[in-house]
């Protein structure tokens, strides 16, 4: 079972038509509010064509978590329903890195957002303590906040080390100016979506080999780079995975009740406790 609104690919042995994929979500549609939101059609359309379909249980809440099942209650009713698990993957997002959780009471609360992280200017540099940096996930640029992505705070990190090295050397620094260059999406195995710059869209295997190497071209030195491109190479030709074969069935494939069965094998996927 998953939980979140992005698919986390799961493979699991035995007969495969046992196995059953649920995606519950918060919000009624898929990356809604998501900088990847301009990729929903692609997302819902690889979730229909896997292997095992991911069926989806949109606009609900998650109110507890079992070993063996989960209860959720969906929007605008006190109905609290239960669903049968054997695997649940809570795929929904980060905390307030706890650092920053310590820092909050000396940093005034005009000076943090609504969850909790502190303002910083341009230059990455907290308003009231402009010898302290942060970005990434653990800030918000003002005036413009930036998403939450790997290659915002890749570009961000350079930006630092750029403006600590002008401040050993006595000058001032410079603000950090961040290119996004599309939206990367992995939607499984070999599969994945990468819409480059907002006008060009690349699905597929060749989406995919996109999205790995605009990563590995982000990282910090040559070194990295060439153990992540020995690594990556390395799992593509020697240790790939393969998609499970279906067999044939003889009659037709009934859904599931509500009350399925406990050997069932589950896979969820789940947003935040309310």
């Amino acid at each position: 079972m998953s939980i979140a609104g992005r698919y986390t690919y799961a493979q699991l042995g035995g007969d495969i038509r046992q196995i059953r994929i649920v995606l519950i979500n918060h919000g009624k549609t898929i990356l809604a509010g998501d900088v990847n939101v301009g990729l929903q059609e692609e997302a819902l359309q690889a979730f229909k064509t896997r292997t095992v379909p991911v069926e989806l249980i949109l606009g609900v809440g998650v109110k507890a978590v079992a070993q063996d099942h989960l209860e959720y209650q969906p929007a605008n009713s006190t109905e609290i329903k239960t669903l049968l698990t054997q695997t649940t993957i809570w795929t929904a997002g980060t905390a307030v890195n706890p650092l920053i959780q310590n820092l909050k009471s000396q940093i005034p609360a005009d000076r943090l957002d609504k969850h909790g992280l502190p303002l910083v200017t341009s230059t990455l540099q907290l308003l009231d303590f402009p010898e302290v940096f942060a970005a990434g996930d653990c800030a918000v640029v003002q005036p413009q906040p930036l998403p939450a992505l790997a290659q915002v705070a890749y570009q961000q990190g350079a930006s630092i080390a750029h403006n600590l090295i002008a401040l050993a050397k006595g000058t001032s620094p410079s603000p950090a100016h961040v290119s996004l260059r599309g939206t990367l999406m992995k939607l499984g195995l070999g599969n994945g979506v990468s819409n480059l710059f907002g006008k060009v869209q690349i699905t597929g295997k060749p989406g995919d080999l996109i999205r790995s190497a605009t990563y590995l071209e982000m990282l910090p030195t040559p070194l990295h780079d060439f153990k992540a491109t020995t690594e990556w190479l390395k799992e593509e030709t020697f240790h790939r995975d393969r998609r499970p074969k279906m067999k044939p069935e003889t009659t037709a494939k009934q859904p599931l009740s509500s009350v399925e069965q406990p050997e069932r094998s589950l896979i969820h996927l789940c947003m935040p406790l309310d």
